[in-house]
């Protein structure tokens, strides 16, 4: 019999100690009504569990991004709706102008609703939004004719007139021609890019929208855009930049600009338009942020205004018009900075730099003679290397109705809804206002009509397909949370019966411990 080490309430001890841990645990399990509280409970299960949780939480935002969706193409069906109405009222006033019982007094009248009407086409289709993004902008009117276009003719063109008006920007490199939001601004356009091979060139669709005959004729222009620059000018001038960017130029901005501005009748029409409000050459330079009368140029004052672009093109026209290497000699060689720019345009000048400064700012300028280089039609694309050049319309609205990110499975690309307006359905110079015109309106406005419908159909398509999207998700929600239930909650029946044992383990564990702890009195009857 021993004394100093009582083996049995050791051992009870440490049976009691488990017993306690273990209705510690079975307490939190009860009062969490979870099995995994921690990962030491257990680190396979947790993970698990964790990726199941990822994916019920992605999947009910991506139900509730369909159920948007669906909200906004119920909006915009609802506004195609109306202009369905609109337009088989326009057939009807055209059917009726179209008989000689009536006069063209009586038919002018009809006239007078039926292009009321066309405004409130044009008025819908602006005013059609959900969260302030106007859902009926899904591209420029015959978007399909624009981007050929743009691929085959206009893009080639504006690379072909500059490559052959400074020879020295080949383009060797890749240029990229995106679409950006349509948001009806004009000059939109910007060159960009993230290494020394690749220029971006981003194309707002609005800057395009015209009548489908301008879009659709074969040798014209890029329609006119309301400014006193055309699309084209404005296509050809970024094209300069891109060119610049990708052989590595860096000019300063009056220069960089003032070529792009000669490489077309941009710069020409600009002057032209400011000289109705100046006067004279002398006094648009002097109303320019960076450039004066009197022998100064400061390229770090460079506004962006009209004036500063038009003194930009002046200065470059007159190095153009006065000197042997012209524009295309600066291009010499890679200009790296304003020491090395200065040195490429006194040698294509045959003078120093400042007496070129001083002999354009001096002498009244470039007279207003037109572009450095005219714009070329029919022109292909050339250069050494050139990668070719790709056209994207950015105009699809993309729907994340999934909970991962694969872009075939978990976002849908609903392509543009299409304007609806007057200009977009073609009937915006449609007159009823006599028998003739009446009569071949007819065809004009059921064309519309069928356009809606077709617009309408893929509507209440993707409607259709989002609601059983968002049905599927709903299922994949309760499957999924019921398979993290089995994982992570505590099963209640098990738990308590669990809880009950510790708790009597306890108990039993206790009682021992005492009755082991008096053990060693035994002793005290053999010292007595």
């Amino acid at each position: 019999m021993r004394i100093n080490h009582n083996i049995s309430a050791m051992i009870t001890q440490y049976s009691l100690g488990r017993a306690n841990n273990g209705l510690s645990m079975s307490l939190e399990r009860l009062s969490t009504g979870l099995r995994i509280n921690k990962a030491s409970d257990d680190a396979a299960g947790l993970s698990v569990s964790e990726q199941l949780r990822t994916q019920i939480r992605g999947s009910n935002q991506a139900k509730h991004n369909g159920e948007d969706a669906i909200a906004l193409l119920k909006i915009a069906d609802g506004a195609m709706n109306e202009v369905h109405s609109i337009l088989q009222r326009q057939r009807e006033l055209a059917v009726q102008s179209s008989s000689d019982t009536l006069t063209n007094n009586e038919r002018s009248f009809l006239d007078q609703e039926f292009q009321a009407l066309s405004e409130e086409l044009t008025r819908i289709n602006e005013v059609t939004q959900y969260n302030t993004i106007k859902i009926l902008q899904g591209g420029a009117e015959n978007a399909e004719e624009l981007t050929a276009r743009l691929n085959d003719d206009w893009i080639p063109d504006a690379i072909a007139t500059v490559t052959t008006a400074y020879n020295n920007l080949t383009a060797f490199g890749n240029i990229q021609v995106t679409g950006e939001e349509m948001d009806g601004s004009l000059g939109r356009l910007a060159t960009g890019g993230t290494d020394g091979t690749q220029a971006t060139i981003n194309l707002d669709l609005a800057d395009f929208d015209s009548p489908v005959t301008d879009i659709a004729n074969p040798n014209g222009d890029m329609p006119q855009t309301g400014n006193v620059l055309s699309a084209q000018e404005i296509l050809i001038h970024e094209m300069t930049h891109a060119l610049q960017y990708i052989n590595g130029h860096q000019p300063p901005t009056w220069f960089s600009e003032g070529a792009a501005e000669a490489s077309n009748q941009g710069g020409a029409d600009r002057v032209t338009s400011l000289l109705g409000t100046y006067g004279s050459i002398d006094a648009i330079i002097n109303a320019s942020s960076f450039a004066s009368i009197g022998g100064t140029i400061d390229s770090s004052a460079w506004s962006g205004s009209d004036e500063d672009y038009a003194t930009a093109y002046l200065a470059a026209k007159y190095l153009q018009d006065n000197s042997g290497g012209g524009i295309n000699g600066v291009y010499s060689s890679q200009i790296t900075g304003q020491a090395q720019f200065e040195a490429n345009l006194a040698a294509a000048y045959g003078s120093s730099y400042n007496n070129f400064m001083t002999a354009f700012l001096t002498s009244g300028a470039a007279a207003n003679s037109g572009p450095v280089i005219a714009e070329q039609d029919g022109s292909t694309i050339t250069g050494e290397g050139f990668s070719g050049v790709t056209w994207e319309i950015g105009e699809d609205l993309v729907m994340h109705i999934g909970a991962n990110a694969l872009a075939d499975v978990d976002t849908l690309a609903m392509e543009g809804l299409g304007a609806v307006s007057a200009g977009a359905l073609g009937i915006d110079t449609v007159s009823i206002a006599s028998g003739n015109a009446a009569r071949s309106s007819i065809d004009t406005v059921s064309n519309a009509i069928n356009t809606v419908s077709e617009r309408r159909s893929s509507v209440g398509a993707l409607i259709n397909r989002l609601e059983h999207a968002v049905k599927n998700l709903d299922n994949q929600i309760q499957n999924t949370q019921s398979a993290e239930s089995q994982i992570r909650d505590v099963d209640f029946s098990t738990e308590t019966m669990n809880f009950t044992r510790q708790q009597i383990m306890v108990q039993t564990s206790t009682s021992m411990l005492a009755q082991a702890n008096l053990s060693p009195k035994s002793i005290l009857s053999l010292i007595s």
